[in-house]
């Protein structure tokens, strides 16, 4: 899984792409909206995005990759937590709203969660002919047996 983190706090930045990289999760991590736009080219599995940001409101950017019918997966994060400001979030498209602070564990579950619901998946392993991925287990099976693998090679 490959995410973008639109954040400007540097310690939340920092501390979000090394928590990301502990699951195995790649990370990409921008401090303003016009460097977020070059990005989403990559085509990251999820965006998590901060609404108060130096060069303008979070919302106004994913209401623009809506408008272009951009389906990548969104998760608000922010200190906002006003009704207003959830409803304007999910109304304009996020598929999830997290308030600030939170666990990091609950931010990787619903990472997976919304990735899973965009790939139209309802279990935690995906299967591609005989090879079976379990990513939250970090396990992998090939025609049924476990693979031993370390967690660089599972990445």
């Amino acid at each position: 899984m490959h995410v973008l983190i639109i954040e400007d706090d540097i310690d939340l930045g920092q501390a979000l792409l090394a928590s990301l990289k502990r699951e195995g999760i790649s990370g990409r991590w921008v401090r303003r909206l016009r460097d977020a736009e070059a990005f989403v080219g990559e085509t990251p599995d999820c965006v998590l995005l901060d609404l108060a940001l130096p060069d303008g409101y979070g919302i106004d950017l994913l209401r623009r990759w809506r408008a272009r019918d951009n389906p990548v997966p969104v998760i608000v994060i922010t200190a906002r937590t006003a009704l207003e400001d959830r409803l304007a979030g999910l109304d304009s498209g996020a598929d999830d709203f997290l308030v600030k602070p939170f666990v990091m564990a609950e931010l990787i579950s619903r990472l997976r969660a919304v990735t899973r619901r965009y790939a139209h998946q309802a279990s935690e392993r995906w299967q591609l002919g005989e090879l079976v991925v379990a990513p939250s287990m970090h396990q992998v099976w090939l025609s049924g047996e476990l693979v031993d693998l370390s967690p660089r090679e599972f990445r």
